[in-house]
Protein backbone atom coordinates (compact mmCIF):
# COMPACT_ATOMS: atom_id res chain seq x y z
CA UNK A 1 0.00 0.00 0.00
CA UNK A 2 1.47 3.59 -0.63
CA UNK A 3 2.26 5.55 2.45
CA UNK A 4 -0.17 8.24 1.17
CA UNK A 5 -3.64 5.66 1.89
CA UNK A 6 -1.68 4.18 5.11
CA UNK A 7 -1.91 8.09 6.24
CA UNK A 8 -5.70 8.65 5.06
CA UNK A 9 -6.29 5.21 6.70
CA UNK A 10 -4.77 6.48 9.73
CA UNK A 11 -6.20 9.65 9.47
CA UNK A 12 -9.75 8.22 9.23
CA UNK A 13 -8.98 5.90 12.51
CA UNK A 14 -7.62 8.99 14.63
CA UNK A 15 -10.62 10.71 13.98
CA UNK A 16 -13.20 8.62 14.10
CA UNK A 17 -14.43 7.95 10.86
CA UNK A 18 -12.37 4.26 9.69
CA UNK A 19 -15.56 3.41 8.09
CA UNK A 20 -15.91 6.35 5.86
CA UNK A 21 -12.58 6.52 5.33
CA UNK A 22 -12.26 3.31 3.90
CA UNK A 23 -15.19 3.47 1.72
CA UNK A 24 -13.80 7.16 0.17
CA UNK A 25 -10.01 4.64 -0.70
CA UNK A 26 -12.44 1.99 -2.19
CA UNK A 27 -14.12 4.66 -4.08
CA UNK A 28 -11.09 6.24 -5.23
CA UNK A 29 -9.54 2.68 -6.42
CA UNK A 30 -12.57 1.97 -8.27
CA UNK A 31 -12.14 5.00 -10.35
CA UNK A 32 -8.72 4.61 -10.81
CA UNK A 33 -9.00 1.03 -11.79
CA UNK A 34 -12.32 2.45 -14.64
CA UNK A 35 -9.60 5.22 -15.58
CA UNK A 36 -6.83 2.43 -16.19
CA UNK A 37 -9.20 -0.02 -18.29
CA UNK A 38 -10.23 3.54 -20.00
CA UNK A 39 -6.60 3.53 -21.25
CA UNK A 40 -5.07 1.90 -23.96
CA UNK A 41 -1.44 -0.15 -22.79
CA UNK A 42 0.62 1.81 -25.10
CA UNK A 43 -0.38 4.98 -23.98
CA UNK A 44 1.97 7.05 -21.99
CA UNK A 45 1.50 9.92 -19.27
CA UNK A 46 3.03 12.43 -17.60
CA UNK A 47 2.29 13.71 -14.13
CA UNK A 48 3.47 17.14 -12.98
CA UNK A 49 3.68 18.73 -9.57
CA UNK A 50 2.19 22.29 -9.69
CA UNK A 51 4.47 24.62 -6.72
CA UNK A 52 4.52 28.19 -5.94
CA UNK A 53 6.47 29.20 -8.70
CA UNK A 54 7.60 26.30 -10.33
CA UNK A 55 6.74 23.29 -12.08
CA UNK A 56 8.16 20.07 -10.78
CA UNK A 57 8.01 16.70 -13.33
CA UNK A 58 7.30 13.65 -11.31
CA UNK A 59 10.16 11.02 -12.03
CA UNK A 60 9.43 8.00 -14.38
CA UNK A 61 10.30 5.43 -12.15
CA UNK A 62 7.64 6.90 -9.15
CA UNK A 63 4.03 5.22 -9.27
CA UNK A 64 1.39 8.19 -8.03
CA UNK A 65 -1.73 5.70 -7.65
Amino acid sequence: MFLWKENFLFAGEALGEETEAVAALNAYQAKADELKAAVPDDQRVSLVRFLPGKIRPSPTNRSSA
